[in-house]
């Protein structure tokens, strides 16, 4: 007998300021037997399940990818009393554009790049570097990660913890969390690496059941 299975997704349901708003709370498995029913409500379930997984798969996304699942750690820092040519052989060496300066507490002070050293004129990184940097916390959304690159325009964004870097973000980790995303199409289930996995954790759905989810930075 022909069925599929689709995890649901309960919703609660909240009015506030004359919008309603829903919250995923839950997801419980359902089984239709499309073979029992007529084609056009066969058809019509078809569509329900479509639509279910799609909102699974979005709210699994968007609610639980945070910075600190994707930042690159152990991160190079600059001192802001370091010199300019310390600093340039720096980048050279490790093939980076830029490097968060910090002050002698630690705590992050600026951001220093390829451009500030051919732009700027000075002796330490303080004479050059840019300040008033834009930073986000380890538990920032990826999302939100995604709209500060594309509509900042800029190609990295520090993590910090009280004031302290624990980690950078750049367009390079956000091309690889891309690239080693993969959703299970039965149940929304994302799981992470170069390769699908053999079964869906979740729901137990085969390899075959999973794709590689694309989504643009910023939308």
């Amino acid at each position: 007998m022909a069925s599929s299975t689709v995890f649901a997704p309960l919703l609660h349901t909240e009015r506030t300021a004359g919008k309603v708003c829903y919250t995923v709370i839950a997801s419980v498995p359902f089984t239709y037997h499309l073979s029992t029913l007529p084609d056009n409500t066969a058809r019509e379930i078809c569509d329900d399940i479509h639509k279910i997984r799609q909102l699974n798969r979005t709210s699994r996304k968007v609610q639980f990818m945070k910075a600190r699942e994707i930042m690159t750690e152990n991160v190079l820092v600059v001192r802001d009393n370091s010199a300019v040519e310390e600093v340039a052989r720096m980048l050279a060496r490790n093939r980076i554009s830029g490097l968060p300066v910090v002050d002698e507490s630690g705590l992050l002070v600026g951001l220093v790049t390829e451009h500030d050293l051919i732009a700027k004129s000075g002796r330490v990184v303080v004479d050059i570097m840019t300040r008033g940097v834009i930073s986000v916390t380890p538990d920032t959304d990826v999302e939100q990660v995604q709209h500060l690159l594309t509509n900042q325009r800029i190609r990295r964004v520090p993590v910090v913890e009280n004031g302290q870097v624990v980690g950078i973000v750049s367009r390079s980790d956000l091309v690889r969390q891309i690239a080693m995303r993969w959703v299970c199409g039965v149940c929304g289930e994302i799981v992470r690496g170069m390769e699908p996995p053999h079964t869906c954790p979740r729901c137990g759905a085969s390899e075959s059941a999973f794709n590689q989810d694309v989504v643009p930075p910023g939308m």
